[in-house]
């Protein structure tokens, strides 16, 4: 699921992999719209294993939709917003046990839009927002892209903090890094760990 500002316009995609005709699969990008005259971008998408359950009992929507309009008047913070959207998720993981109670909500604000864009993130474990929301996952070429900058990072930063003090900074340690590296895992198991 791709959702996107293009020219200032709210849009939603989704990439998907599909059986061809002749039998090959192939990826494919799909842009949503729920009228095709407007080009109208649904308000809203669901996807992953608990969307099943999300379908099934639609009462959490119409709620959801007036948070999110506070949020647009400012009459309520968009971490206000995530929190209820942590609330659906552990309340999903209650009746779907393929839905864990970790999660992390993200925003986006269109530029020129009531926030002028930006955005942010939170980390959540049930309905906690967890004391340190570090960076987002990032995955590129099937590789945990955060993983290796935090593999990197810490004797980089030692070295960067070392400098600060004034302090002569010792070489970078190739054989610590790669041995961070080394215990990165190269396929993924089936809870994408």
């Amino acid at each position: 699921m791709v959702p996107a500002f293009v020219n200032g316009q709210v849009k939603f995609y989704t990439i998907d992999l599909v059986l061809r005709p002749d039998g090959k699969w192939a990826f494919r990008h799909t842009r949503h719209v729920t009228h095709l005259k407007t080009g109208r971008t649904p308000r809203l998408a669901i996807g992953g294993s608990g969307a099943v359950h999300l379908i099934r009992d639609r009462r959490w929507m119409r709620k959801l939709l007036r948070i999110v309009k506070a949020h647009d008047r400012g009459s309520i913070s968009a971490l206000a917003v995530a929190d209820h959207l942590a609330a659906i998720n552990n309340d999903v993981g209650i009746t779907d046990a393929s839905v864990g109670p970790r999660s992390i909500v993200a925003w986006r604000y269109r530029k020129g839009g009531i926030q002028n864009g930006g955005g942010g993130h939170q980390f959540y474990t049930s309905t906690t927002r967890d004391r340190s929301s570090t960076s987002l996952p990032t995955i590129g070429n099937g590789m945990d892209i955060t993983a290796v900058i935090d593999a990197i990072a810490g004797p980089t930063m030692q070295r960067l903090e070392a400098m600060l003090r004034g302090e002569s900074a010792a070489e970078v340690d190739e054989a610590e890094i790669n041995a961070a590296l080394a215990k990165l895992p190269e396929k993924w198991d089936e809870d994408l760990r």
